[in-house]
């Protein structure tokens, strides 16, 4: 199997034009099945929604992906969002989630963390880009290690964005190539 990476506003756009379709319901995720604009012949596009998270209080939220199709497992990659309102992207040191600090963990459901990564909002690498509904400024986990069907994220907000109503959006996409 081969991995393409896609731009998320690639997949923002597909899924505000409601061009994808449930696939199926994980616990606490959505697998989407969406149509892809540059692919190769078989592929299949397919992305994890998931329910956002306030960042404007400290505290511990736990996401439930179960029974992933088998043929998804281990093939999802990771990033989480910030939707800004409309004014342009706030980067810099002024910004409510500049000193912000979470970390992400992905749990087994017998209880072992496969991985785990801190972020301090405001020097750790990121992004922002235009999006529907104002900016988005996102980050990304890198390579994510389960290859499990079912596992907990746990997204635990260690220092809160100044900004009471900030929350992120944990992301996913996976590309499918079936053997030939």
């Amino acid at each position: 199997m081969r991995f393409v990476r896609i731009s998320t506003l690639t997949l923002l756009v597909l899924t505000v034009t409601g061009c994808c379709s449930v696939v199926s319901k994980s616990g606490d995720a959505k697998i989407l099945r969406c149509p892809q604009f540059i692919h190769t012949r078989g592929s299949k596009l397919f992305r994890m929604a998931l329910p956002k998270v306030s960042i404007g209080q400290a505290g511990t939220n736990v996401l439930h992906v179960r029974n992933l199709p088998p043929y998804l497992k281990g093939l999802f990659r990771y990033d989480f969002e910030l939707i800004m309102p409309y004014g342009g992207p706030d980067a810099d040191e002024a910004a409510p989630w500049y000193d912000a600090k979470i970390s992400i963990a992905f749990r087994k459901l017998d209880g072992t963390e496969v991985f785990a990564q801190s972020f301090h909002l405001g020097t750790a690498p990121h992004g922002s880009s235009q999006a529907h509904d104002g900016w988005v400024v996102g980050w990304n986990l890198g390579e994510v290690p389960v290859q499990d069907e079912s596992f907990d994220i746990i997204v635990t907000i260690e220092q809160p964005s100044r900004r009471a109503l900030d929350h992120i959006w944990m992301r996913a996409y996976a590309i499918y190539l079936p053997k030939p």
